[in-house]
């Protein structure tokens, strides 16, 4: 316990004052004492109504006892039991710290994808100070956001991809010197409905909207987005040659790409200490769903 491994380790390494450390040593919980040898002696019955309070007791006891290898089918049963009803950042986070501690690499990966996928700077920044992110390493959240941030700013980036045709292209109908002022191009107003449209989404500009954005909300204010023809903005210009590019559906689709693509955490780089991306020494079963291979 008091090895560089452990919190008590590190809190005696890092103390500043050479007074003597306090060291809690709580005792067991009976019911959660009472699980975990069930499921050591071959029990029946050790999913049937098993609370979340319940599983994050059981998790400090397997942690403190070093069960994780010998429980571990029992522990994919019983997160797999609670995987589904996690609805908040709290259930999410608890989830995540349940996970690290039952060494789950299956369902770490799932609640730190959660985290990043459905809430934005602000709601990670929250959730800090509570008990359990005590338990988790202490970058946890800020690779979790970082990760976050990043493929927003790479979805930005596909968004401007997608409009760049309408920025870059000149209309053969402002080039008319001898146009008719009712067909004049509309060209800008198409590129400005675009930019709107991502700001009414939430997401545009990004730099002032990164900490509020997330996944999530970007893609369900996505889905009610019309396209520019559709919403019949302009009569048609018959000398008008601007690519007639179905806009918003690329948005939607770029979208739910970055979502599907949006990775988890790895749980054997994160208990090595090793956030970042690019990580060559990555040894997780899910290697090619780890964040940290970018």
């Amino acid at each position: 316990m008091l090895s560089p491994n452990f919190a008590e380790g590190q809190a005696l390494l890092n103390a500043t004052s050479p007074e003597t450390s306090s060291i809690s040593l709580p005792d067991d919980d009976p019911e959660a004492m009472i699980w975990l040898c069930n499921a050591l002696h071959f029990k029946q019955n050790l999913t049937a109504d098993i609370s979340l309070s319940l599983l994050k007791k059981m998790a400090t006891v397997c942690d403190k006892y070093d069960l994780v290898g010998t429980l571990y089918p029992w522990s994919h049963v019983w997160l797999q039991y609670w995987s589904g009803s996690a609805d908040s950042v709290d259930d999410h986070l608890e989830m995540l710290w349940i996970s690290y501690a039952l060494g789950n690499e299956e369902y770490f990966w799932r609640s730190s994808r959660s985290l990043m996928h459905l809430y934005n700077t602000e709601d990670l920044a929250a959730i800090e100070t509570q008990t359990f992110t005590a338990l988790l390493p202490g970058r946890i959240l800020d690779c979790i956001n970082d990760n976050r941030e990043a493929a927003l700013i790479e979805l930005h980036k596909t968004f401007l991809d997608i409009m760049a045709p309408l920025l870059e292209h000149e209309c053969n109908s402002a080039k008319r010197h001898d146009r008719d002022w009712k067909f004049a191009c509309d060209h800008l107003t198409k590129i400005g409905y675009y930019i709107t449209q991502l700001s009414k989404s939430g997401f545009w500009p990004i730099t002032e909207k990164l900490r509020t954005t997330s996944f999530i909300t970007t893609s369900a204010a996505l889905s009610k987005l019309q396209g520019y023809w559709d919403e019949n903005v302009t009569r048609d210009n018959p000398y008008c040659d601007t690519p007639k590019i179905d806009i918003i559906r690329l948005y939607k689709e770029a979208a739910e790409a970055a979502t599907e693509n949006l990775k988890g955490l790895c749980l054997n780089c994160v208990k090595h200490g090793r956030y970042t991306k690019g990580n060559p020494n990555c040894r997780n079963s899910r290697r090619q769903a780890c964040a940290g291979q970018g």
